[in-house]
């Protein structure tokens, strides 16, 4: 995620749709990401989304950089990821 100050991580149907929670995204923010399930819970029902730092702390990102940094990081994620 690039973290310019201004980025959230959010649920796109949330604004629009509301919620229901168990219905999907929360189950899939619990149990494929293991993100605690009152953060979950959190998560969910907001629908101005969580900042960069907070979304890293609560495990709904693996990783934030800064516009500049975001390209050099990618890379090396990208051959993180090929040398598994």
């Amino acid at each position: 995620m690039i973290d310019d100050r201004s980025s959230t991580a959010s649920l796109p149907e949330l604004p629009l749709l509301a919620f229901l929670p168990g219905t999907g995204g929360l189950t899939r923010v619990t149990d494929k990401r293991k993100v605690r399930r009152d953060l979950a819970d959190v998560f969910c029902t907001t629908s101005e989304g969580v900042r960069a730092d907070r979304a890293k702390q609560w495990k709904l990102v693996d990783h934030i950089a800064k516009p500049l940094a975001f390209k050099d990081c990618s890379a090396e994620n990208g051959s993180q990821r090929s040398a598994r």
